[in-house]
């Protein structure tokens, strides 16, 4: 059992901090492992900044291991991609988009504890849909090629409490009837506020 009084803090470090007895720089870390964001992995990272700077969310560090991705006003918001391309050649049709949502022992980083049992443990599921067709590295940061759906949990766990994933077709359905809400970057913000708080962003 993880004990509890645990605590790691981790502020935001120096891009020109010297690592490697001096030969490098943090910053070349950083080009190193992160320099392409078509790729699956930090594609997924990329989208939960792109929330949190929408939402000013940013102040911390991310916790890579935390059960939700991010804090908004105290509700907890679990960030989900999904792309039409990939970073490795296409082999047939493309990839059709679809969103992990299965429930999960979580791990909580403010108590070092797990969860008892499986469970959504976010309040609330953005799901960011990547619409770019050119996998140049850098063409994710286009934020007028990203599409953003706003789900409550409950929703999920009322409809597709069993599911793994979710698809567009899915997702559709939910948009029909107003359990999710569309959204481009610049309405994020609102569109959260509105789904949790039922109030706009100029309201908050």
């Amino acid at each position: 059992m993880a004990d509890p009084s645990f605590e790691r803090l981790v502020s935001k470090a120096d891009p020109n901090a010297p690592i490697l007895d001096g030969e490098c720089a943090l910053v070349d870390f950083w080009r190193w492992a992160f320099s392409d964001l078509v790729s699956n992995e930090v594609r997924g990272v990329f989208a939960e900044f792109i929330v949190g700077h929408a939402l000013g969310v940013l102040d911390e560090p991310r916790k890579s291991w935390n059960a939700w991705d991010l804090t908004y006003r105290d509700t907890r918001i679990e960030v989900k991609a999904t792309g039409d391309v990939q970073a490795w050649a296409p082999t047939g049709r493309p990839p059709r988009p679809s969103w992990s949502i299965g429930k999960r022992l979580g791990w909580d980083a403010e108590t070092n504890t797990y969860a008892s049992e499986p469970l959504h443990s976010a309040q609330l599921y953005v799901l960011c849909h990547w619409r770019g067709r050119d996998p140049a590295p850098l063409t994710p940061a286009l934020l007028e090629l990203w599409d953003f759906y706003v789900v409550p949990t409950r929703v999920l766990d009322d409809q597709y409490s069993d599911r793994s994933s979710l698809s567009m077709s899915q997702l559709k359905r939910l948009l029909e009837v107003d359990d999710a809400t569309a959204s481009k970057y610049s309405t994020l913000k609102d569109a959260v506020d509105r789904t949790v708080f039922g109030e706009s962003a100029a309201d908050a």
